[in-house]
């Protein structure tokens, strides 16, 4: 005898199977949705980001910007000063030995230290404070260029503003900030232009 199923029982089989997968249907679709929603709000921050980004890298491109035209002046302005750097170094070496306002001179190095002035207050001989890399002492035989600014061969211009030890002639102290560079400096022999 062959065993039949009963039309009912079979329904009722399908009816388990249909209700178990749209069961499975919604949990799925709720899980789905729970990931759209997770991955939009994730797209939404990533897009937040970027704009945030854009801004961002928009204000470093104004900041470059600005930066280069920063540049772009500081290098005319180095062209210039250079363009009078070598008017200068060229009117110093063509002028004749004997124009009044070049001279040829012993250039050395100093500090405004108690063992080198004899004082440390760093007050001049014109009664102004000494500026290192800015102003200069001269000897005595050239105590007439107290007050004026010069110009010396390679190294640039400079205040003279103090004077020298008694027993040095036709010298130029530059005031450093360091012993050590004054001592490396040394002496050397430059042509020096009297500007004022």
């Amino acid at each position: 005898m062959t065993k039949t199923t009963k039309p009912k029982q079979i329904i009722t089989n399908w009816g388990i199977l249909f209700v178990v997968a749209i069961y499975a249907l919604i949990i799925f679709a709720i899980k789905t949705q729970d990931q759209l929603v997770k991955l939009r709000v994730d797209y939404q921050i990533v897009m937040a980001a970027q704009a945030k980004d854009q801004d961002t890298i928009s204000k470093h491109n104004d900041e470059v910007a600005q930066y280069q035209c920063t540049i772009a002046d500081l290098k005319q302005n180095l062209n210039e000063e250079s363009n009078k750097f070598e008017k200068l170094h060229q009117l110093v070496y063509n002028a004749p030995a004997d124009h009044v306002h070049v001279f040829n001179l012993t250039i050395s190095a100093y500090t405004a230290s108690k063992r080198e002035c004899g004082k440390a207050d760093g007050i001049t001989a014109t009664m102004e404070h000494v500026h290192p890399g800015k102003t200069c002492a001269v000897s005595r035989d050239l105590d007439k260029l107290l007050g004026k600014k010069i110009y010396i061969a390679g190294i640039g211009t400079r205040y003279v503003n103090d004077l020298m030890a008694d027993y040095i002639h036709n010298g130029i102290d530059l005031n450093m900030k360091y012993v050590d560079s004054a001592m490396r400096f040394g002496k050397a022999k430059k042509r020096v232009l009297v500007l004022d």
